[in-house]
């Protein structure tokens, strides 16, 4: 225990010096705290991930070692992977020793898979070491440098990652330099290529991001001394890396303020920690400083879709708010892992793209405890465009969401090449474990548009919002669609719920399959449009052999075909509505199984059948916000009304006149039914609640005579109580 002891003693000092020192000499202050120290005297390699052959901690002349030993046959590449895939600025070393020639080992880091990573490495057979970044499965060289390498040798390698510089040492000493901005963050790795034995000792990794401390700013270019200390000395964002470095330096439950201009550098923030609990988030927000909200232009296109995310949250890291930015020409503005609590995405921005927005609730391919899926989510104020396939998608368990006053745009045919496939709004997926079920999600005021898509003459996919068989309890209120080429709602989920919602211009306006029962109050659906493909243009279709309806004082007028088609349903009831057309000679095309009953409703066909219902001024070009739909002749007694109020057989009361919560306090609330005749109803359990601003408070329980609200951040609201049209108005004030 002589020689190799006293190589890694020196090495550890070295090691400080290489971390501590940038390139050229520049020392990087709050630097220095060690990620990592492994020296496998303790006989394990706990925390290390090994790929093929045969590893194991062995002793050699009496110090322990990491050795790998290719096995016949088997695999060639060993490899040993240790840390976070969160880490981003580091310093790491390691002490290699190749017991052959034909090795070929390296030194990796910012290691996210096999096909993207930093490697140094040694070549004992040329004396040669060498820089590259794998990135996407393609390697490029960087540096190169020549070396005495030997075989049997112990040599003591490193590599400092910090933004932008890549820098590989020898025994301490630097001999490779490059810039590259391909990657920001990742685990170490040690290994390679080998038909022989190589063993790792002494691995030291040592972290070189800043302190976390308050809040921070940052600029395109930066100012000042560039500590991010204030506006004046802000620190340079347009960089590969600017916004990682500036997020690592903001303390918990405090702001990342952006400043204006255009940040043209393509980069990836991985938002490795978040704020400290709901009521103390950590904040990325633009400010306007003299040019606008600050915007973020990254590599993407339609004919070139580079897969970079402007933002990506690791999985578990909660409480976290991103707030006023534009991103443009990112395959995701933000793509969050999964089991995240406490999100707010408020006025993000994103045009073409992939997706703007997608959150994973458990993580990819996991079917863990549903209750840990990310949750407490709400989304305000963004514009989507030209997205490829989703403006927002919650995928796999999210629960208690809310989107917002937000508008999507699918960008048309003019967005559209083979293999995409627009969708909007998206709920759920069809592969999802049967225990993990999206659930309580809201999309109120939100506006999706121009989903489209081409199939020959099969039917043409496209669709504004959908929601997929695991989903339930999915609320729509004000929510419109307008001119995609399939569903301007396509909704296969349990339980969803349409309240004074608006489908135009789309093939089949509302498009259900829902088993547990969809319920419509005061929806709209008309003038839909067949742009190609198979199938007919309809407002209301039911089927697939699951659908089951229930439409309350709602209205289907000028569809293309038939204004409700029912296909293998199982049934359709409408209520007090308007089905109406100013031409043709059907209002219902029915095939299959399932039956459609109408309840004092108006069927009108013009010079055909029924009573006009006189519409105010309709027009296909509508889209809300007037009363252009409103009948003079059945005001608020039949069909769509723009007041949102009906004229009902029922009366909804409770024992509670108002609430008031503090932030994250919650109370229930129940409600009774009774009928014309005073009565209580018998089905009490299709009462659907929302809140008018479900930002300020929400429900946690949505559906049934009683439910539970909470405060989310101060205000007044009403929460509404909705029963086969009937509303019922509690005033809430959130305080606190």
């Amino acid at each position: 225990m002589t020689g190799r002891r006293r190589l890694a003693s020196v090495g550890a000092s070295l090691l400080v010096a290489i971390a501590l020192t940038g390139p050229g000499g520049t020392a990087a202050a709050d630097e220095g705290d060690m990620l990592l120290t492994e020296d496998f005297e303790d006989g394990v390699a706990n925390g290390w991930a090994p790929q093929g052959g045969t590893w194991a901690v062995v002793d050699v002349g009496g110090d322990s070692v990491y050795r790998a030993t290719y096995n016949d046959g088997g695999a060639t590449t060993l490899t040993a992977t240790a840390g976070s895939s969160t880490w981003s600025d580091y310093a790491v070393e390691a002490v290699l020793t190749s017991a052959n020639d034909a090795n070929a080992i390296a030194l990796r880091g910012r290691y996210r898979d096999a096909n993207n990573t930093y490697a140094l490495s040694l070549n004992t057979s040329t004396n040669t070491l060498s820089l590259s970044a794998r990135v996407n499965g393609t390697s490029t060289t960087l540096d190169t440098a020549a070396a005495t390498l030997d075989t049997g040798v112990a040599y003591r390698v490193g590599l400092r990652m910090d933004g932008d510089a890549i820098t590989g040492y020898l025994n301490g000493t630097e001999v490779l330099a490059a810039t590259d901005a391909s990657l920001v963050a990742g685990r170490v790795m040690v290994g390679g290529y080998s038909k022989s034995n190589f063993s790792v000792d002494d691995v030291i990794v040592t972290d070189l991001r800043p302190t976390p401390a308050g809040d921070r700013y940052i600029t395109p270019t930066g100012a000042g001394t560039r500590d991010g200390s204030s506006w004046a000395n802000a620190f340079q964002g347009d960089r590969a890396g600017g916004l990682q470095r500036a997020w690592e330096a903001t303390g918990p439950a405090s702001t990342l303020h952006v400043g204006s201009g255009t940040y043209t550098t393509p980069q990836t923030l991985i938002m490795s920690s978040g704020g400290q609990s709901v009521t103390a988030l950590k904040t990325l927000t633009g400010v306007n400083t003299g040019g606008g909200l600050p915007t973020f232009v990254g590599d993407f296109s339609l004919a070139n879709q580079v897969q970079r995310q402007l933002i990506e949250v690791p999985v578990g890291v909660s409480h976290w708010r991103v707030r006023d930015l534009a991103v443009e020409n990112y395959f995701y503005g933000i793509m969050a892992r999964g089991q995240h609590v406490g999100v707010r995405i408020d006025n993000f921005d994103v045009t073409n793209s992939s997706d703007a927005i997608y959150l994973w609730g458990l993580p990819s391919g996991s079917s863990g405890d549903p209750a840990t899926a990310s949750h407490d989510i709400v989304i305000t104020g963004g514009d989507y465009l030209n997205f490829t396939k989703s403006a927002v998608r919650f995928r796999n368990g999210n629960y208690l969401a809310s989107v917002i006053d937000t508008r999507a745009d699918a960008g048309g045919q003019a967005n559209w090449l083979p293999g995409n496939f627009p969708l909007g709004f998206r709920v759920g997926d069809s592969g999802q474990a049967s225990n993990v079920i999206e659930h309580d999600i809201v999309f109120q005021d939100v506006v999706s548009r121009n989903g489209y898509h081409e199939a020959g003459t099969s039917y043409w996919n496209g669709d504004g919002f959908t929601a997929e068989r695991r989903a339930r309890n999915i609320t729509y209120v004000r929510a419109r669609a307008f001119d995609s080429t399939d569903g301007g709602f396509d909704d296969k989920s349990t339980n969803p719920a349409y309240i004074d919602t608006v489908a135009f211009g789309n093939k089949r306006n509302y498009r259900i399959w829902s088993s547990g029962g969809a319920q419509f109050f005061g929806a709209i659906g008309a003038y839909s449009i067949d742009r190609g493909g198979s199938g007919d243009s309809v407002g209301l279709w039911a089927g697939a052999g699951t659908a089951v309806v229930d439409a309350y004082y709602s209205t289907f007028t000028n569809n293309a075909h038939a204004e409700i088609r029912l296909e293998d349903a199982v049934r359709v009831d409408i209520h007090d509505s308007i089905m109406a057309k100013t031409n043709g000679t059907a209002l219902y095309t029915i095939t299959g199984t399932g039956p459609l009953t109408v309840h004092d409703s108006e069927e009108y066909i013009a010079g055909v059948q029924g009573t006009d219902p006189q519409f105010v001024a309709p027009q296909a070009g509508w889209e809300g916000g007037t009363n252009a739909f409103d009948s003079r002749v059945y005001g608020t007694t039949k069909g769509y009304h723009s007041s949102g109020e009906h004229d009902t057989p029922y009366t909804v009361d409770s024992g509670t006149s108002s609430l008031a919560l503090g932030v994250y306090d919650d109370a229930s609330v129940t409600v009774t039914v009774v009928d014309a005749g005073g009565q209580p109803v018998a089905d009490p359990q299709l009462v659907v609640w929302y809140s008018e601003a479900g930002d300020v408070a929400r429900l946690l329980s949505a559906r049934g005579a009683t439910a539970q609200v909470q405060g989310l951040t101060a205000g007044a609201t009403e929460i509404v109580a909705v029963y086969k049209g009937e509303k019922l108005r509690i005033p809430v004030t959130v305080t606190g």
